[in-house]
């Protein structure tokens, strides 16, 4: 073996270094920040469904009129968007109160933001749901 052969191998006993490894909460930020990124992209295909469709709305769960609501409000004096959601504020195997909030961005106009209360019975599990009394204001707990 010549000299320039000796100083080209590798030691036997030498390994190779391991791979640094991204640090969690790195990979963590670059997910959070790709998620962003596609919110931001994706924000214009939900006003062009919002101007086409005029509303959107997505369950939130098995309870009645138990969604989340973005509608157009395209009146002579007022013009925006309304935002509702549901959500239950009391609930046993015959009973269920269903609180709804309703927010306004309005850009032309005025409207006061409100919450209501609407409350279903019904005699036994396999039962569906029939509307009680509904009321103004927040369910009572």
């Amino acid at each position: 073996m010549t000299a320039q052969d000796e100083s080209q191998s590798v030691p036997e006993n030498t390994t190779a270094a391991p791979r640094r490894r991204l640090h969690s909460l790195r990979r963590a930020g670059c997910l959070a920040g790709l998620a962003v990124w596609f919110v931001i992209l994706l924000t214009p295909c939900a006003f062009f469904l919002l101007a086409t469709q005029e509303q959107i709305t997505i369950t939130l769960g098995a309870a009645p009129e138990q969604a989340l609501r973005i509608w157009l409000i395209n009146e002579v004096k007022e013009r925006g968007v309304g935002i509702s959601w549901a959500s239950v504020a009391a609930e046993n195997e015959t009973d269920l109160c269903v609180q709804t909030n309703t927010r306004f961005i309005l850009w032309m106009g005025k409207a006061d933001n409100a919450t209501f209360c609407a409350c279903y019975t019904r005699q036994n599990i396999a039962d569906a749901w029939t509307p009680g009394r509904a009321y103004g204001g927040a369910c009572e707990p």
